[in-house]
């Protein structure tokens, strides 16, 4: 197999591939979605050690004993809708206090006790509809009062065009760094598919943004399997961000069971990525065979896996095809394998699975089927590391693997 480790974007800007250090854990502000799913939400961000959510109304309420952050979402509109005036000094202070009593109400559940943490604001392409310095000296305000509770408050931008939505009119305005500091974003997220936001040179051209203050706020085509798996590879090489950050409910999808377990899995993955501290030398995507690998995830036309960060190991995967394979963290073997829920927990019936079989080829899982779990199905880890799915039935289905060290 012809290794390539994809550079083309990174040389377009002008950077080096391997040039940004990192030390992410699953603290970082990045480490959330935003789809406004509310009762859904909570358990399922619980599961996967996602740490913030998009507040939509209700959040509160679907409170479940996890504590989460939350972002704000457009907290100079009413409702999400409506701009506020933000003309004068006066009427943004008036913006400003406005704004932090919706968030201080939507920190609070029952018995008006604080149940979600404000972690930071999103804003949904800020310039639209307003005039660009009143937006400004907004936004550096809302962020100075905002710290007084958490020091460490964070703005992302989720924009249609990172370049003309945003940095673009920025830079027509002198000094616009130093007189509106607070005004700046810590992450901007392509609202749409496709990685322009790696691709457009203009984005780095002047040494202010770099790869990891970027990303998409989308889940790929449903459809589209290559663009998918090319997109996400090229996000996860270059230490970019994805999650998806949809309130406004523009995906049609409803909940996380509506949404198929390969785009859940191709959304965590250049996140997860990073969380796991994964070498950006370590992340390579083959051009030719459309593989991408790396200690801790893959992907192929056939299957897509990514491990979870943290301290318990877990590797999330699907096959896309009968007869696929999926490639296994490196150092590690698998304990055991579950089939699991649309939100990504095991299922009630199948809390106790099958311990391996050791045969010829390796190790054998039977794994419940969810539809029944008396007929369960086979995945057998062969000893060239990767898993393999014995017969069809499984195709398309959200499995997780308990993993340990390799002896």
């Amino acid at each position: 197999m012809k290794k390539i480790i994809f550079t083309l974007v990174l040389s377009l800007a002008g950077f080096s591939l391997f040039a940004e250090d990192f030390k992410y854990n699953n603290s970082d502000f990045r480490n959330f979605v935003g789809p406004g799913w509310n009762g859904s939400l909570i358990p399922y961000c619980s599961v996967l050690g996602i740490r913030a959510a998009t507040y939509s109304p209700g959040l509160q309420w679907a409170y479940k004993g996890a504590y989460m952050d939350f972002y704000y979402p457009d907290p100079d509109k009413i409702d999400g809708k409506k701009h506020v005036d933000i003309s004068s000094a006066e009427k943004i202070k008036s913006a400003v206090d406005s704004a932090m009593k919706r968030v201080s109400n939507a920190s609070k559940g029952e018995g008006k006790r604080e149940v979600l943490k404000l972690r930071g604001f999103i804003f949904y392409n800020p310039l639209s509809g307003v005039s660009l310095p009143d937006k400004l000296a907004f936004m550096d305000a809302l962020r100075k009062e905002a710290a007084k509770s958490n020091p460490d408050v964070k703005f992302i931008f989720i924009l249609d065009d990172i370049s003309k939505s945003w940095l673009a009119p920025v830079s027509e305005i002198k000094d616009a760094r130093a007189l509106y500091p607070g005004a700046f974003p810590d992450l901007m997220l392509q609202k749409s598919r496709g990685v322009a936001f790696l691709e457009n040179a203009e984005i780095y051209a002047d040494g202010t943004v770099k790869k990891s203050d970027v990303g998409r706020a989308c889940f790929e085509n449903l459809y589209d399997i290559a663009s998918e798996l090319r997109d996400t590879a090229l996000t996860a090489v270059n230490g970019s961000w994805s999650t998806y950050a949809d309130p406004k409910g523009e995906t049609g999808f409803y909940g996380p069971e509506a949404v198929p377990a390969r785009l859940k899995i191709s959304s965590l993955l250049p996140m997860w990525e990073n969380l796991n501290n994964t070498p950006l030398s370590e992340r390579v995507w083959d051009e030719e065979s459309k593989i991408y690998y790396s200690p801790t995830a893959y992907m192929s036309e056939e299957a897509f896996g990514v491990m979870s960060p943290g301290k318990n190991k877990k590797f999330y995967f699907v096959f896309n095809r009968p007869g696929a394979r999926v490639m296994l963290p490196k150092g590690y073997t698998v304990k055991f394998i579950n089939t699991i829920t649309a939100k990504f927990n095991l299922y009630p019936h199948v809390r106790r699975p099958f311990p391996p079989k050791h045969v010829a080829e390796g190790k054998m899982f039977n794994v419940h089927m969810w539809m029944s779990p008396k007929k369960p199905n086979l995945v057998l880890e062969r000893d060239d590391g990767f898993l393999y799915l014995q017969g069809d039935a499984y195709t398309n289905e959200a499995f997780m693997a308990e993993l340990e060290p390799k002896p």
